[in-house]
């Protein structure tokens, strides 16, 4: 929920209201605060020609969209939806084509990548696409020379993230470099059971962070030297882009429009999701070939932020 210091996420553009629905989370303990700030929507909307609405992973379709979608059509406001989740094919089947009736309120969708394109496109839903951007202002690029390993993985903790699968990975390479690091950058609902599994499996060396703000986020970048990701329903995951601009040699699965930013063995390693044993035994080789893990920097950043200037 927001308080009157915390309105960081709403903004005004050209008389246009943006919304970011993680702002009105609601809880039982938050129900009263969630109710003032729609009342503060009501009170808002009749002075913008348009409203802005950011849908990411974890939003609550009918909690917290429908309301904002209604406000906004009661006030005959021109309904912009910026949908942000990686999860598309899933949300959709999971909540059911009665959302199909909201999604079509929206005067446009916006989404970040071709495979999330496709899914709305199933739908009968026409979307734009706008490539997600990397906040060039507080992700620093650095040449990786060596790997301690220090991991990253900054994923929202659902089941379509697959963090356990890093996670047993990380296992086997911490028996072989005890003093390897796993971060892992995010939030969600398998939270309570990754770490029931860190410490039934008696690991040492993970981190759970829980979500950070971007600039606390490009400052774990700056700590980390290998970004892996292990989701099997996704887009293009904007974590990462980021870690491509940051140089960090990226592990990565095949899933939504990721191989066409990652080339096999030029920018990045493409690996089957649920293979561990796999991804343990590339972090292991990004460790013994400084060489290969620097080339994959190089390659990287170059492939970004040539990307990024186009």
């Amino acid at each position: 929920m927001m308080n009157k210091s915390e309105r960081t996420d709403m903004s005004l553009t050209d008389k246009e209201l943006t919304i970011n629905l993680r702002d009105f989370q609601m809880n039982q303990a938050g129900l009263f605060y969630f109710i003032s700030e729609l009342k503060s929507l009501v009170r808002q909307v009749p002075d913008y020609k348009s409203v802005n609405i950011t849908y990411q992973s974890g939003t609550s379709f009918y909690r917290e969209i429908v309301p904002a979608v209604l406000i906004g059509q009661f006030f005959g406001k021109k309904m912009v939806l910026k949908y942000r989740s990686n999860k598309a094919e899933s949300e959709l089947e999971e909540i059911g084509r009665a959302m199909l009736s909201f999604l079509k309120l929206f005067h446009s969708i916006e989404v970040s990548s071709g495979y999330t394109a496709d899914v709305f496109n199933k739908y009968g839903l026409k979307t734009t696409i706008v490539p997600l951007k990397v906040d060039e202002k507080l992700f620093k690029a650095k040449q990786i020379t060596s790997v301690q390993p220090r991991i990253i993985m900054a994923r929202r903790l659902e089941r379509g993230n697959n963090i356990s699968v890093g996670i047993k990975a990380f296992k086997i390479v911490k028996q072989k470099y005890p003093r390897a690091e796993l971060y892992i950058s995010g939030d969600g609902p398998q939270r309570e059971w990754l770490e029931w599994l860190v410490e039934s499996e008696n690991i040492h060396g993970v981190s759970f962070t829980g979500s950070l703000s971007l600039e606390k986020l490009a400052d774990q970048f700056s700590k980390s030297d290998i970004y892996l990701n292990t989701s099997t329903i996704d887009g293009m995951p904007l974590s990462l882009l980021e870690a491509l601009y940051c140089g960090l040699p990226v592990i990565s699965t095949k899933a939504g429009d990721i191989p066409d930013v990652i080339e096999d063995g030029l920018n990045g390693i493409l690996v089957e999701s649920t293979n561990y044993n796999q991804i343990a035994d590339i972090i292991i080789k990004l460790v013994e070939n400084p060489l290969l893990a620097a080339a994959l920097s190089t390659a990287g950043m170059n492939s970004s932020h040539s990307k990024m200037s186009a």
